[in-house]
């Protein structure tokens, strides 16, 4: 798939078959993350991958709390929160049941405020580098709070999580959401 193609086809998937992802494939993948541009040649990025079920059910496990903590404090209707928490359980569910999960961390030490964007610039390189090798990929956030994924992991202090990538072939590919048109986004000498 040339890169035009992965761009147009690159879809957010949140449920994965359990295909295993061959070795060459993940460092195809990593590679391009690799050479996504950085701030100062840096490259500060640091790819956790990680495979084994057993640590990604206790990692589960650490997150469920998190997420009913944060139900809970939302004050709504016991009935209301029971169903939230059912929902964002299953949307966790169909994330950790990818074959492979990547955490993206930067270190911090050198240019602290940039490495944010050289994890982003890497993290879309990787993404559009499984499309093109048939996988489905996904930009993830809000469900992995730093501190428990860093906890959880040993990450070095001096680490940042950028986001949690889970990669695998997709139980369906999501239809393409609408986009905007170039002429509403493009704009000539001034905005």
């Amino acid at each position: 798939m040339d890169v035009f193609e992965a761009i147009k086809n690159r879809r957010s998937v949140r449920q994965y078959k359990s295909n295993n992802i061959p070795d060459e494939h993940l460092l195809q993948m990593l590679d391009a993350a690799r050479n996504a541009p950085t701030a100062g040649n840096e490259q500060p990025w640091r790819f956790l991958v990680v495979r084994e079920r057993e640590n990604l059910t206790e990692l589960r496990r650490r997150l469920e709390a998190w997420i009913w903590q944060k139900i809970e404090a939302s004050n709504s209707q016991l009935d209301s929160q029971a169903a939230r928490l059912g929902e964002t359980l299953k949307y966790l569910n169909g994330i950790l049941a990818a074959p492979l999960i990547i955490f993206l961390f930067v270190d911090t030490r050198k240019y602290p405020d940039l490495v944010v964007y050289d994890g982003a610039l890497a993290a879309g390189n990787l993404m559009l580098a499984a499309r093109a090798l048939g996988y489905g990929t996904c930009f993830q956030t809000t469900l992995f709070p730093e501190e428990i994924v860093s906890d959880h992991f040993d990450v070095p202090e001096d680490y940042r999580l950028i986001c949690v990538i889970p990669v695998g072939h997709p139980i369906d590919w999501p239809p393409a959401p609408p986009k905007k048109t170039l002429s509403e986004l493009i704009h000539y000498e001034h905005i």
